[in-house]
């Protein structure tokens, strides 16, 4: 290993006699998924030679010293096969999740009821006209938003996803609203029949995600339907946002 340094070179006759022996075109198993973490290669991907794809991962002699890099990988696939089964269960086909979310379609769906069963002609008059300005403005944000291209560079994708959230924020005012709406209310049924129009959508588009929902109602209301489903599904508690800092975990993610 040191024969840069030392002058030392290894025989060609040795060198060519521990290539047979030891040389494999792909390597063992584990090194090629490292190897995909760093790189856009997976296992399978066409990007892989045809010679890689139809040759078998190299494989150790049994020896009853174990290589701890084959444990590591063995369990770690146990552990990703079991999460890929649970996930799954959830989101695949006739899995558990439920599309539309109840919770989150049920401010919107709540509003709309009140709108008809009302029994002040002139009130629900009023919140007809004021959820009719808020479904159009969401149903002209969702027509315009483009889908977002993760191959685009970095500053395309932020500055395109900002744009439609400003979009999306900008309207309508609370001085345009007949029933004296807050501003935070207003947002509330936005992103409420924002995921409800995604939603509908994707259900009769084949091309959209096959999950039942696109990415649009989250890019542009991800606070209000946290809240949403907080609310929902339980208690809640509130923090600032300085204090709220104090839960990230310093340097968590970052390069050492």
């Amino acid at each position: 290993m040191d024969g840069g340094k030392a002058g030392e070179t290894i025989k060609d006759n040795i060198r060519k006699d521990d290539e047979r022996k030891y040389g494999h075109t792909n390597g063992p198993h584990w090194k090629h998924v490292i190897k995909s973490f760093k790189d856009t290669s997976r296992p399978g991907d066409s990007s892989l030679s045809s010679a890689t794809m139809n040759s078998t991962w190299l494989r150790r002699e049994k020896d009853p010293k174990r290589f701890i890099m084959d444990t590591l990988q063995e369990e770690a696939k146990k552990i990703s096969d079991e999460f890929h089964t649970r996930i799954d269960e959830v989101f695949g086909v006739g899995g558990t999740l439920e599309v539309p979310d109840p919770d989150l379609t049920g401010p919107w769906n709540e509003a709309s009821k009140k709108s008809k069963t009302l029994p002040i002609v002139a009130v629900r008059n009023a919140l007809q006209h004021d959820l009719g300005l808020i479904a159009v403005h969401v149903q002209d944000v969702l027509f315009k938003s483009p889908r977002i291209d993760t191959k685009w560079p970095i500053e395309k994708r932020q500055d395109t996803l900002r744009a439609i959230s400003l979009e999306f924020a900008s309207k309508p005012l609370p001085q345009e609203m007949h029933t004296g709406m807050s501003a935070d209310e207003i947002a509330t049924l936005k992103a409420s029949y924002a995921y409800f129009a995604d939603c509908t959508k994707c259900a009769t588009s084949s091309s959209l995600d096959k999950v039942g929902w696109s990415r649009f109602p989250f890019n542009v209301a991800m606070r209000q339907l946290r809240e949403i489903k907080a609310r929902a599904v339980g208690k809640t508690s509130t923090t600032t946002a300085g204090f709220y800092e104090r839960f990230k975990v310093d340097g968590y993610g970052k390069k050492r």
